[in-house]
């Protein structure tokens, strides 16, 4: 059976991370922030969009681009360089915490719940002249093992005792 297609979302504009939970002083419980609330909005009305709700049950790779915009203040040589990747976005917001908004974004949308995310293919951060995020589903055969999980049970064996 060949590999199930990718399912692609594109998320125009800056890309955001999630921020961290704020505390209530009066109350000392816990909320997400509204730049954080607002990021996961955009994202899943992206999605939305593009796809409907989805609700996929499967086990998924969830691979993402991230496209950050080239700062106006660059000389035009370095911008060049950043178009031609010999500049890469080392600065925030992490690949990580944007990673998280885009999977927790879409819990209950794309997906029933983001632990359904079995493997990350890959996170790209690079620079362009249009920012913004793709996404990357797929969804994976539940009755066959993807060729990956011979590889990391290899690998594990070699770890243990």
């Amino acid at each position: 059976m060949p590999d199930t297609p990718i399912i692609y979302c594109y998320v125009p504009g800056d890309p955001k991370a999630k921020g961290r939970p704020r505390f209530s002083r009066k109350s000392g419980r816990a909320y997400t922030p509204e730049q954080t609330m607002t990021a996961e909005a955009w994202v899943r009305t992206c999605w939305l969009e593009e796809h409907g709700q989805t609700l996929f049950d499967n086990p998924i790779e969830l691979g993402l681009t991230i496209g950050m915009k080239i700062p106006r203040s660059w000389s035009k040589k370095r911008a060049a360089a950043a178009r031609a990747g010999l500049e890469l976005p080392t600065k925030v917001p992490d690949i990580d915490n944007i990673y998280k908004l885009a999977e927790d974004a879409l819990n209950g949308i794309a997906w029933v719940d983001d632990k359904q995310i079995v493997c990350i293919p890959y996170v790209h951060k690079v620079y362009t002249d249009t920012p913004g995020l793709v996404l990357a589903v797929r969804l994976l055969d539940k009755e066959k093992a993807p060729a990956w999980v011979a590889e990391a049970l290899v690998m594990l064996a070699g770890f243990q005792s």
